[in-house]
């Protein structure tokens, strides 16, 4: 290869297009992987038949040995390319389940092949070249139009962040990157994971790392070090793929009340990088790193991936990638100007009343990334403060509200004020339960019609399988790394019905003993499939006992005053009211609190105290003492005073005893 002048980042990417000729010629050699694997299986059915008839024939043995070394090396091959294309990664390495395989890869062709489409005009578009020039076109209209950088000032609402960076932070954001730094970086990165249009995977880089690693590592520092960015190495493909605060809302003597989901049109290719900016400059980010952000973010160039096909090539103008690691971060930080801007609102305007069990947090937002929830007291001067600070917010960011599928759920009492209030945002109305986070949000206890979505889900996927011949143990894998997963996030928010636990253990049980079968029956009871593998047991955990596991978690998080948690200090302030998890009687309606609380009696054994300062441990109610908690020890102690009864563990430590 003749000698590539220019900067490093030019020169790998100069070489690695090179390349890619040589590994297409090395792949073409190959042929049809399938069918190699095909004629190698008949080539060793051959060298066995002829080897049953003279099993002393040293040549014989040879050729039937060679025969089967080809087949484990074409198989092989076939597997790593049938993993690709199915994009899998809950298969880990050595499965051999190649019907699975086989299946997904004929399921992602079917469902991302787009044969028709309704253009701008409302016509139906058929022909192949037009679908892909009016994909191009709308794209191209959407993420490259061309707008003027404003100059935004946002310093106005600094006293409103919830956290500027010190100079400290600052300082380590800038840090001076290491050649290993980077190395570790590439290796984290799944094999099959963000190829980029040249084709190269993560996989390709760790398997040559003794020979490109240092030329790779080289070109990202020499980034770090200029801020420059080749549009090579930033070029996109397209890929076109056709609970507490509602209890109550179904009483009618509660004041009206209302919550708004709010969805935010394309909020990732929407973005104004001008406002990205203005926001890394209020929180104080070294300019040094927003250069690195401005040449990440503003460099992209897209195509369209479309029917198997590349089409199309344009500079962006605005967009945040979906996909790449650091959008959902600056994402999180653009959402996070919302809520002082409404504050601002709120606090020029006045007139706001704050929802049900808010006032005192003073919280109207819960969001994560762009799933957005408003809240507040169902009346127009609340609503309006929502509707100027959205407007404002739309003007400055470019997020704009997607009226069609936001929604308003109103409360009981709030009847009469809904048209005005729907009118006014223009929103729909909608009506518990609602989905939020993927999750159920309820009026009343969770039961079995609510985790339809989660019954759904597992279904689908067992119906997946339903007609592959799969080995007993290849359904224990199954079950345990995918089928447990599914409802892990569920386990987490609830605790699950019992008719729910019910009928997932009879699925997995059925799914077990019977995988495609019709027929079957349970050959051991399942309590005893879900003991440990040294317990002679499969390993797959009781479902049960995990729910309990997940929700406990959250009675740690209450215990240990989880910072930055707005639901910890939120339960702190309306729940808790200056008393201990351990000794707050369960006199809430609400289901969720209730069920929480019938863990302590559990968890309560199991816990166990390292005395610090005693900042956090009061000295009647927490269990600190060997003995356990005073207060239920000695009933007719001095805690029917409040002096005693929330007095913590610091004010009577002195000098560390």
């Amino acid at each position: 290869m003749p000698e590539i002048e220019g900067t490093r980042m030019y020169v790998v990417t100069r070489k690695l297009h090179a390349l890619k000729p040589i590994f297409r010629s090395m792949r073409q050699q190959k042929g049809d992987l399938s069918l190699n694997v095909e004629q190698a299986k008949e080539f060793l059915a051959t060298a066995q038949e002829l080897l049953a008839h003279d099993r002393h024939d040293e040549t014989l043995l040879l050729v039937e040995h060679y025969c089967r070394i080809v087949l484990m090396k074409d198989v092989k091959l076939e597997q790593s390319m049938l993993r690709q294309r199915a994009k899998m990664q809950w298969l880990k390495e050595g499965d051999q389940c190649s019907r699975i395989f086989f299946r997904k890869v004929a399921t992602r062709r079917a469902t991302k092949q787009i044969y028709q489409i309704k253009g701008l005009d409302d016509n139906m578009i058929n022909e192949p070249e037009d679908i892909v020039a009016e994909f191009v076109r709308y794209f191209e209209a959407l993420l490259g139009s061309f707008r003027q950088e404003r100059e935004l000032n946002l310093q106005h609402l600094r006293s409103r962040a919830t956290h500027v960076l010190t100079k400290e932070e600052g300082d380590m954001l800038v840090t001076q990157v290491t050649r290993d730094e980077v190395k570790d970086a590439f290796f984290d990165i799944e094999e099959d994971k963000a190829p980029r249009p040249d084709g190269f995977p993560a996989g390709f880089y760790k398997a040559a790392w003794p020979i490109v690693g240092w030329e790779v590592t080289y070109a990202i520092l020499e980034f770090f070090h200029h801020g420059r960015l080749l549009k090579q190495i930033n070029s996109t493909i397209i890929s076109l793929i056709p609970k507490e605060l509602f209890s109550g809302y179904n009483q009618q003597r509660k004041p009206p009340w209302c919550a708004l989901n709010v969805d935010l049109r394309k909020a990732y290719d929407m973005m104004e990088w001008d406002f990205l900016f203005a926001v890394l400059r209020l929180y104080k980010f070294p300019e040094i790193f927003i250069g690195w952000i401005r040449e990440c973010v503003t460099t992209t160039t897209f195509t369209i991936a479309l029917n198997g096909g590349i089409h199309g090539f344009f500079a962006g103008a605005r967009r945040l990638r979906q996909g790449d690691p650091m959008s959902p971060y600056l994402l999180v930080l653009v959402m996070e100007i919302l809520g002082p801007t409404i504050q601002q609102k709120i606090e020029v305007q006045g007139g706001f009343l704050y929802h049900w069990q808010c006032e005192e947090t003073r919280l109207f937002q819960l969001s994560f990334a762009d799933d957005l929830q408003l809240l507040c007291r169902a009346d127009e001067s609340s609503i309006r403060v929502f509707k100027e600070g959205l407007d404002d917010y739309s003007a400055l960011s470019g997020l704009h509200t997607n009226a069609a599928k936001s929604q308003v759920i109103f409360s009981k009492a709030a009847q009469p004020l809904k048209h005005t209030i729907v009118s006014t945002l223009d929103f729909q109305e909608g009506e518990l339960p609602v989905t939020y986070l993927g999750l159920s949000l309820i009026a009343s206890r969770l039961s079995i019609s609510d985790c339809k979505p989660l019954l759904i889900k597992i279904d689908k996927r067992l119906q997946c399988w339903a007609s592959i011949q799969l080995s007993f143990a290849a359904r224990i894998q199954l079950i345990k790394s995918v089928l447990m997963s599914l409802q892990i996030y569920w386990a987490m928010a609830f605790i699950l019905p019992k008719g729910v636990i019910k009928e997932i253990e009879k699925w997995f049980r059925q799914f077990l003993w019977k995988g495609a079968s019709t027929y079957g029956y349970s050959k051991v009871f399942w309590n005893q499939v879900c003991r440990p593998v040294e317990e002679r047991g499969q390993g797959i955990m009781d479902i049960v006992s995990l729910n309990r596991t997940l929700i406990s978690r959250h009675i740690w998080r209450i215990v240990s005053k989880s910072s930055g948690s707005i639901w910890v200090k939120w339960i702190c302030i309306m729940r808790l009211q200056g008393k201990s998890i351990w000794t707050v009687e369960a006199n809430s309606r609400a289901w969720g609190w209730r069920k929480l609380l019938g863990l302590q009696h559990i968890l309560l054994p199991h816990i166990h105290y390292k005395i610090g300062n005693g900042e956090l441990i009061y000295i009647l109610q927490d269990p600190w003492h060997p003995m356990g908690i005073l207060m239920a020890i000695f009933p007719h102690g001095p805690y029917h005073t409040h002096t005693w009864a929330d007095m913590l563990l610091r004010e009577v430590i002195h000098n560390g005893v």
